[in-house]
């Protein structure tokens, strides 16, 4: 994972290859089930909406630093949990 230019107070993660991120969103889905959350709730703890956060889980966008910051707090995982089989 490679970082891009600094966009405001939103470090931007460069965009994932569009196999990257479908596979980081089973990962953020398998996790999130795992912590018994819903969607909605996970998206509230982001303080995204929901509609960003399901993109997110469909591999349709890619997440800003910020974003996997909480991301990785709210699910309770590590960042290779996190990042699994993304090479």
């Amino acid at each position: 994972m490679f970082f891009g230019e600094h966009s405001g107070a939103n470090l931007r993660v460069k965009p994932f290859p569009k196999s990257q991120l479908t596979t980081f969103g089973r990962n953020i889905a398998r996790l999130r089930e795992r912590a018994n959350l819903t969607q909605e709730k996970v998206a509230e703890k982001l303080d995204i909406s929901a509609r960003h956060f399901q993109k997110l889980e469909a591999g349709t966008v890619s997440p800003t630093f910020g974003v996997l910051l909480r991301l990785r707090r709210a699910l309770g995982c590590t960042w290779e949990e996190l990042f699994e089989s993304l090479k």
